[in-house]
């Protein structure tokens, strides 16, 4: 048998393979933007001080109670009520 004369796809593909191009890693710039780093400030932040829990509209304060009493008395007499 004789050997057969290579096609032009396989001419193209052992070129390609007998000289590689750089991979992905290669390739990778040397800062990304996980890179950064956070710079220094001379000052540190102060929080400004809360108002007292105490101030407060009353009718604001007692819608809140409501909202927050109503069910959990709703609870409290389900579990506890004896008929």
């Amino acid at each position: 048998m004789s050997e057969r004369e290579p096609s032009r796809d396989e001419t193209e593909w052992r070129d390609l393979v007998a000289r590689p191009e750089p991979t992905d890693s290669e390739l990778v710039p040397d800062a990304g933007p996980r890179d950064y780093t956070v710079p220094d400030d001379a000052g540190e932040f102060v929080p400004p001080e809360p108002a007292p829990l105490g101030t407060g509209e009353p009718l604001v304060v007692l819608a809140w109670l409501a909202v927050a009493g109503g069910p959990v008395g709703l609870l409290l007499i389900a579990m506890f009520w004896r008929s």
